[in-house]
């Protein structure tokens, strides 16, 4: 069995790995397919998978990490008796096993809160130069696939939204890269603020011009929203928090009785528009449709929408939109059921939770999550690694008691040392 210290400093390293090979996954994968090894694209999420099951047989699990496994042990019946291919069911565990991972190496990095912070530092800095590159010159790996085993996988997109090319960066997508530009800038933002106006300026622009590169619209949004919480104070945050919780339970499930044609004619409206009507009046209603006839308490199972159903889906039961649904509460609804809506309860709770905490790495957390909570109107972040992990350290976070600043958000009234933090 390993010791305490060579444990710490494997999920250290391992959750360094996972987070920079998912940030350059598009990059990576290619170099790998050229080499004729595309198997070694799945070694760090391997290793992820291999310490979450690790933890529980050494029994370094929190309690938190054994109500995950629980839930998806849960969901796994729910799939097998709707009728869901083992490979789905096994994928969905891929998927959410790292979210155990997070939880167990939350305590590891509060403890080395320099080093963490100096590794998402450089982490953003990467993921914010690689959208910019790519926007600006052509990269090999966009618009490339490949083969694992039948499977044809895309190594990398490339599309386009009204004409506009969406830079993908060093990862596999342009919705991959908004995705961690979006984490990675809040898990920081609270120290650097307290380091150096320039240094966080600096950052922040520069994560914003890559943001928008991507035409992520959602994501772009979502980042405006968090600045100004931030600025004004955690009771505008919960507020806003709250009311797209609402929001992403209601314009899914409006669609049964309401037929929406949003059709602008402003072209800048329709511009920033478009992609959320055709969700209205094509992807969500078709959703809807593929989850009425499975269990209302326990949806269609692990691994019932999303990738694993796209990838490992029954051939003979195809769904509408292949598994794609485009919203966060559809999609933890669709693999858990009601204690999917539950998860999402208590997600919303986890930021309200830590956002008004003095400690830094667990309001950047608060931060990271209330963002991911925002544009999940319109993505499912969770099949992100990064945003899987980061989810998993909030929840271990949250169960931890710490003093919270009832007066604002802004680290500027924390009470933290800048020596303990230091970036240098």
């Amino acid at each position: 069995m390993l010791s305490n210290k060579h444990y710490s400093n494997i999920l250290i390293f391992c959750w360094t790995l996972a987070i920079t090979s998912d940030i350059a996954a598009g990059a990576l994968r290619y170099l790998y397919v050229s080499a004729g090894a595309p198997w070694l694209g799945y070694m760090s999420k391997a290793l992820l998978i291999a310490l979450a099951i690790y933890s529980f047989f050494a029994r370094k699990q929190k309690r938190i990490s054994i109500i995950i496994a629980l839930v998806l042990f849960i969901a796994s019946l729910a799939g097998i008796a709707n009728g869901l291919t083992l490979n789905q069911i096994l994928s969905g565990w891929a998927l959410f096993l790292p979210i155990i991972f997070g939880v167990v190496s939350y305590d590891k990095f509060k403890n080395r809160p320099t080093l963490f912070y100096k590794i998402s530092v450089l982490l953003l800095l990467l993921c914010s130069i690689g959208v910019i590159w790519s926007a600006l010159y052509t990269v090999p790996w966009s618009g490339f696939e490949y083969k694992m085993g039948d499977i044809s996988v895309e190594g990398s997109r490339e599309w386009a939204y009204e004409g506009f090319n969406r830079p993908p960066g060093l990862s596999r997508m342009s919705i991959a890269a908004s995705t961690h530009i979006l984490i990675l800038l809040f898990l920081v933002l609270p120290i650097i603020l307290k380091k150096s106006r320039f240094l966080s300026a600096f950052v922040l622009i520069v994560s914003l011009i890559s943001i928008v590169l991507t035409t992520s619209k959602a994501f772009i949004f979502a980042v405006l929203i968090v600045l100004l919480g931030f600025s004004i104070g955690a009771r505008f945050s919960i507020i806003m928090l709250s009311f797209f919780l609402l929001c992403m339970a209601y314009f899914p499930i409006s669609t049964i009785f309401t037929k929406y044609n949003l059709g602008f004619q402003d072209p800048l409206i329709a511009f920033i528009t478009v992609s959320f009507d055709m969700r209205l009046i094509d992807t969500w209603p078709n959703a809807i449709k593929d989850l009425s006839s499975t269990s209302f308490f326990f949806g269609r199972g692990l691994g019932g929408l999303g990738s694993s159903q796209k990838y490992f889906g029954d051939p003979s039961k195809l769904l509408i939109n292949g598994g794609v649904v485009d919203n966060f509460f559809l999609y933890l609804y669709g693999n858990f059921g009601l204690i999917g809506v539950a998860i999402l309860i208590f997600m919303g709770w986890v930021s309200f939770n830590l956002i008004r905490r003095k400690d830094p790495i667990q309001q950047g957390l608060g931060l990271s999550l209330m963002a991911l909570l925002i544009a999940g109107l319109t993505c499912d972040f969770i099949e992100n690694i990064v945003a899987t992990i980061v989810v998993g350290m909030a929840f271990a976070a949250a169960m931890v008691g710490d003093k919270i600043d009832h007066k604002s958000l802004h680290p500027v009234n924390t009470s933290l040392t800048l020596k303990k933090y230091s970036l240098i």
